[in-house]
């Protein structure tokens, strides 16, 4: 039997199994349609559940004459960075249901609606977290003496371009990604709306690009314009479905998650923001 017909065997092996099968299938779901997850960085090494993993950035290799390595005897040694992401967040999402609850929707309906539920607030939690880690360490972009709209997102997207240091030489477009807030991204819509060039019809879709740049819609930003290369920010995350059981001396029974993350950039000298509108 496939569904969950009765709040008795949520206790039982099957029904936690029947349970986590539809937290997963739900998990799976709300991980693969979040902007930040698009985005961030997954190459980490080490476990979740142990409290941290690590990221690791390495310095450009350098080209020297034919023969030096030789005539020193050795390599270049591989030069990089750690960063520590900790799994300092511990959340959890628990619920009772009553055995009365399940008459109108039946088990499989409530709990299905309540998992639901679930998935969005894990959404929110994790996307807020992101965005709020890249305003915080994202660098300014002045725009003075810049007015039109077009030239500021411009002056943002060649900004990052251009970074040099000991780790990148340059951001390639198709490796940058700029979220806009509301605000921001209704004006930019206006503004190409006017544009008799524009090969995007604004009024039915998202555009999508701006010379060559990935633009987003983001609702949960502060600042009005995010520019950042992809794999900036690193945010690993554990979730563990609780265990079930029958409340003690009651007619309910508790059922919910457990989620542990953590939120860190990676490169934040190549994370900016800005400010269109005005």
């Amino acid at each position: 039997m496939s569904t969950i017909d009765s709040l008795n065997i949520l206790g039982t092996s099957s029904g936690k199994l029947k349970l986590e099968a539809k937290y997963q299938t739900a998990l799976t779901n709300v991980f693969a349609t979040l902007l930040s997850h698009k985005i961030k960085n997954t190459d980490l090494s080490g476990d979740p559940t142990s409290g941290s993993v690590i990221a690791k950035r390495f310095v450009n290799s350098k080209a020297k004459d034919y023969g030096t390595a030789r005539g020193a005897n050795k390599a270049d040694a591989l030069k990089g960075a750690d960063v520590v992401v900790k799994i300092d967040k511990n959340k959890e999402i628990v619920e009772e249901v009553e055995q009365k609850d399940t008459r109108m929707l039946g088990v499989d309906g409530l709990i299905n609606k309540r998992i639901d539920n679930h998935r969005k607030v894990l959404a929110l939690e994790l996307e807020k977290a992101f965005f709020a880690k890249a305003d915080e360490v994202a660098t300014n972009v002045e725009m003075a003496g810049v007015t039109d709209i077009a030239d500021k997102l411009d002056k943002v997207i060649n900004t990052l371009k251009d970074v040099k240091n000991d780790y990148v030489e340059g951001v390639d477009v198709e490796d940058i990604e700029i979220t806009l807030n509301t605000k921001a991204f209704t004006a930019m819509r206006k503004k190409l709306d006017g544009l008799n060039t524009s090969n995007v019809d604004t009024a039915k879709r998202s555009f999508g690009y701006f010379h060559g740049v990935k633009v987003s819609e983001n609702r949960h930003q502060t600042n009005e314009c995010l520019a950042m290369r992809k794999e900036s920010i690193a945010q690993p995350v554990h979730v563990n479905v609780l265990n079930q059981g029958r409340i003690p001396l009651s007619d309910a029974y508790g059922f919910g998650l457990f989620f542990y993350y953590g939120t860190e950039a990676v490169t934040p000298d190549l994370i900016f923001k800005a400010t269109l509108t005005s």
